[in-house]
């Protein structure tokens, strides 16, 4: 058994792995498949990637393809790697275990060997998802609009039996994950305009921009940030999304629930939001919140 496979395998003296019974995988010298690719622990005590096809040598990665590995080698003592006057195969710092597959292998990346396996094979580091990095301009963004906004959406899905996923994903459709104007000066997360005649557009729980502090944006309903400061956790979204599904008799509200009833993703919901009136651009809308909530549930699984 060799460590993280979860499989019955065997092992030739150079630590090539055989597959899976009843049928073998079998590898040229310098380990290509010469059947069935298999991945996970493979040709001579490697970890072989399944998006690359590169093998995993702990000190760095090789290419069976090529035979070659792809970054020199990095160990510098003479005695049995790189570099060693006495071995002229040694002193090309890519090759693997000086040209010689059938007798040696290197199980660390750093100098051939001719032992025998007598410790299991260590898996792979993980690798850092793109998703997973904060250091990532998107990540981030998501990771910001998440943390500040989970809890307002939660809060409008126990309020209003409609799903937090999609209430989360719509809002960062159209608040541009918190960073578009009215979301930023006017907490409006949701687009809710207004007019010079109708200052709050009878948006429930607007006020008129003026009374608001600070600049405001233009045209769009302002909702009181100290109502949501006091009571909601500072999760502004919860205000605007609900006057948003509960104003005009409830209709964007109706018309989501039905859709959920109805058994609809949220794409089906959000379309649904859509042709109720909320929405009339010529995009679809329901795979734009639909991507929106992919993004969001990717993050949500990272570790902390």
């Amino acid at each position: 058994m060799v460590y993280g496979t979860g499989r019955e395998v065997a092992q030739n003296r150079l630590g090539s792995v055989a597959g899976s019974y009843p049928n073998g995988t079998y590898y040229y010298p310098y380990g290509e498949d010469t059947g069935t690719p298999l991945l996970g622990d493979n040709f001579a005590t490697y970890y072989r990637d399944g998006t690359t096809g590169l093998d995993y040598a702990k000190n760095r990665y090789y290419s069976s393809i090529l035979g070659r590995f792809l970054s020199p080698d990095p160990y510098r003592a003479t005695a049995k790697g790189a570099n060693n006057p006495a071995d002229p195969g040694s002193w090309n710092r890519y090759a693997y275990v000086e040209n010689d597959p059938v007798n040696f292998h290197d199980p660390k990346g750093l100098f051939l060997s001719a032992d025998e396996l007598d410790e299991e094979d260590e898996p792979p580091p993980k690798r850092r998802d793109p998703n997973c990095d904060p250091n990532n301009a998107a990540t981030a963004t998501v990771f910001s609009f998440i943390d500040t906004n989970r809890a307002g959406a939660q809060d409008l899905s126990a309020q209003l039996g409609l799903r937090a996923d999609f209430i989360l994903a719509w809002a960062a459709v159209e608040s541009g994950w918190g960073n578009g104007g009215a979301a930023r000066l006017n907490d409006n997360f949701f687009g809710l305009t207004t007019t010079k005649k109708n200052p709050t557009g009878n948006w429930i729980g607007a006020i008129p921009c003026s009374l608001a502090p600070g600049a405001t944006k233009s045209g769009f309903a302002c909702f009181p940030s100290s109502f949501a400061d006091d009571f909601y956790d500072n999760n502004n979204l919860y205000v605007s999304g609900l006057s948003a599904l509960t104003s005009q008799n409830d209709r964007y509200l109706n018309a989501a629930l039905k859709a959920q009833k109805n058994g609809g993703d949220i794409s089906a919901i959000a379309n649904a939001v859509a042709k109720a009136g909320f929405n009339s651009e010529p995009i679809d809308y329901g795979a734009r919140v639909a991507g929106a909530a992919e993004a969001i549930a990717k993050r949500e699984d990272c570790p902390q």
